[in-house]
Parts: structure tokens; C-alpha cells; sequence
């Protein structure tokens, strides 16, 4: 995998719902998505909205723990509505995580990320487990991104 350069920042006028909302089909094609946090909470595979998908289709999670789902199905997600509200944050990936994501790189208010403030956990993380981007929210939009994604990051 080719370490692209990371990018990184803070969207104040926006959220998870409404930003992914206009990226919809960008958001399709994302091979998995890694849902680490909804509403503050860091097991969302175990909320009423993520247990109702599963009893729906047993398929529909690559993982519960932690949650990783197709990109078609985190488009499901934001189109139903219902689950994105504020201190969410999820992880685009080219491949299933082989690990959580360390509690040390949460990307979440009240964190406002940039370049220089980045931790150094999410860069090392998001290499060794093959995610493309992370977003969080709570207090505006984080965002972290390997090249670029969803319009965000350095060509």
C-alpha cells in the first residue's frame, strides 16, 4: 500500500449527516466503512438502528466489532436518517480493518484537527489498517485523508 500524504482538517459549517449526504456516490464506492462512534458512543453495532439492520440481513456487517460495512450500506444509512446527529465519526477503508481503531486516535470533538496537530496514532493507524479517510463531528467536521476522498486532501 503506498503511504500517500495525509491530510487533514476541520470543517466548521458542516456535519457527518449533511457531508456524506453530498457525497453520496463517492460514498458507494468506498470498498468498506468502519462506523467507530455514533452519538459519543463507541459500540455501534450494539444501538437499535445497527441491531435492526442485522435481524434485517445477517450479511449486511463485514464485522460487529469493531463495525465495518459495505459503502452501499452506509449510503442505506444516511438516506434512512436517524443516525447521524453529532459526535459520530466513521472510516472509509480499502479493506476490512484489522483492528479498532486506539482510543488515541479518535478524530472527534472536541478535537479540530489540521495538519500539524494530527496526531501521530491516526497516521500510523490508518496505514496499517487500510483506511482512506476518517470523519468526525461533534462541533463542525474533522477530517483525515490519504490523497484524496469525498473531495477533501492533497492530490
Amino acid at each position: 500500500m503506498s503511504e500517500q500524504k495525509i491530510s487533514a482538517g476541520w470543517l466548521p459549517d458542516t456535519d457527518l449527516h449533511t457531508f456524506l449526504g453530498e457525497h453520496l456516490e463517492e460514498l458507494a464506492r468506498v470498498p468498506y466503512v468502519m462506523i467507530s462512534s455514533v452519538d459519543s458512543n463507541p459500540q455501534p453495532a450494539r444501538q437499535p438502528w445497527a441491531l435492526a439492520h442485522v435481524a434485517a440481513d445477517p450479511g449486511w456487517a463485514v464485522s460487529l466489532v469493531p463495525l465495518v460495512i459495505p459503502g452501499h450500506a452506509a449510503v442505506e444509512v444516511v438516506i434512512d436518517g436517524g443516525v447521524f446527529f453529532h459526535f459520530d465519526e466513521l472510516w472509509l477503508c480499502d479493506r476490512p480493518p484489522a483492528q479498532a481503531r486506539p482510543d488515541a486516535a479518535h478524530i472527534m470533538c472536541p478535537v479540530r484537527l489540521d495538519e500539524e496537530t494530527l496526531p501521530r496514532a491516526v497516521a500510523e493507524w490508518m496505514y496499517a489498517s487500510g483506511c482512506l479517510a476518517g470523519l468526525g463531528d461533534g462541533d463542525g467536521l474533522n477530517y483525515v485523508v490519504r490523497g484524496t476522498l469525498l473531495g477533501l486532501g492533497d492530490a
